[in-house]
């Protein structure tokens, strides 16, 4: 129930009666000439004051919200737009434009930025006086019903948990209802959905209103790691990430999120360097080596150089990350994870930029294939346990 709900309703109901002085008889009231013969005898404002109470208790069961701030999306200095990702913002923009669209679902693999891309794109491409909200994700099940509706909202949320945010063909076919209602609000519900969670409903008929983006190619990784070090302030850092060996270590970063965290780390070793080298951190600082418009080994410092390519090829972290679950036999092998497994095994020994760069490949063929041979999961094959009764099932030979 919304508020404008609410409104329809106190419009029905005559202004509240006064209570009546201490022994004083309440007298019934009785509408007015012409009017239905109805007789109230409780105060009115009672009822009001119930009815708000019961829109709160119900408001109580939506999920989170926050709002976003349109001024500092559009001022970001960390937000790129790809030139591959182009398309992608015309489709979203044109959704945006179109007053009939009112549900908008953002398909695109984890870590891609795809959330940023939509708030950025929200910012971009909806009326000043349109409120941007973002929900936070919450209950073991995605439910419609949870998804607030107010008016002039531009609402954002995330589908991504494997295990909790899965959505089923009611829940999509419950958004489609829900158009009808949003276009009387004026707004607009924009769900990023996981590309592994929406395999499952590719062939979901994509009702009216409602319509379907797929982001599909990742941002550039240097370019991301550039753009933050940059906006943090450290543009003589840039130059770090131009070396041949810092270059073959970004280009086996899987997606944005990994591109921002190689950030840190760049970041992170020229903090320690200025701590123990502080007279040579000034001359990079002040442009005097390793200017941000100058390029090759030649531009930077050796130390720090070595520093920073140590830091981007330096997987404990991730390995850490890996291993501190291998006790969980219950669990099954992450996509990428089966994928880096695979590309591990071909190899034998390799660099590990060179298996991570493989097994992107591999992802990145399974995944076009899931698309153009529904429904086919050719993914939810590989990162299934029991790989070898799935290869042989497919009549695959299986050996050393």
């Amino acid at each position: 129930m919304t508020r404008d709900d609410l409104e329809r309703i106190q419009a029905f109901l005559p202004a509240p009666v006064r209570t009546a002085p201490a022994g004083a008889t309440r007298k019934p009231v009785t509408p007015e000439h012409n009017a239905p013969s109805l007789t109230f005898m409780a105060d009115v404002g009672v009822a009001i004051g119930q009815v708000d109470r019961m829109y709160q208790e119900i408001r109580q069961d939506f999920l989170e919200a926050r709002g976003l701030d349109r001024t500092k999306l559009l001022e970001s200095r960390t937000f790129a737009l790809p030139s591959a990702w182009k398309a992608v913002r015309a489709q979203l923009a044109d959704a945006l434009a179109d007053p009939e669209v009112r549900v908008i679902i953002m398909v695109a693999p984890r870590g891609y930025g795809s959330t940023t891309f939509v708030h950025h794109v929200l910012a971009h491409h909806t009326p000043f006086e349109t409120k941007l909200v973002e929900l936070e994700p919450d209950g073991p099940r995605p439910k419609v019903s949870r998804i607030r509706r107010e008016r002039g909202r531009a609402y954002q949320l995330d589908l991504k948990d494997p295990h909790t945010d899965h959505p089923s063909t009611t829940f999509l076919d419950d958004l489609a209802a829900s158009v009808p209602v949003l276009k009387q609000v004026s707004s607009t519900w924009v769900l990023n959905i996981a590309a592994d969670l929406w395999t499952e409903q590719r062939t979901w008929p994509v009702a009216p209103g409602v319509r379907v983006v797929e982001l599909r190619s990742p941002p550039e990784p240097f370019a991301v790691a550039e753009r933050h070090l940059t906006a943090a302030g450290m543009p003589w850092l840039v130059p770090y990430l131009r070396s041949d060996t810092a270059r073959v270590h970004l280009s086996s970063l899987r997606n944005a999120v990994e591109a921002v965290r190689a950030a840190g780390a760049v970041a992170e070793q020229w903090l320690e360097f200025k701590r123990d080298h502080s007279e040579e951190a000034s001359w990079i600082e002040e442009g005097k080596l390793g200017r941000p418009d100058e390029a090759g080994d030649n531009a930077c410092h050796p130390e720090l150089r070595t520093s920073v390519e140590n830091a981007l090829g330096d997987w404990r972290t991730e390995l850490d990350g890996v291993f501190a679950h291998g006790g969980d036999t219950g669990g099954a092998l992450s996509l990428p994870d089966r994928c880096l497994l695979l590309s591990l095994a071909l190899h034998r020994v390799a660099p590990a930029a060179k298996i991570s760069r493989d097994a992107r490949a591999l992802e990145d063929l399974i995944a076009k294939k899931d698309r153009t041979h529904a429904p086919t999961n050719l993914g939810q094959v590989f990162a299934g346990r029991g790989l070898r009764q799935r290869l042989t099932a497919l009549h695959a030979t299986v050996s050393s």
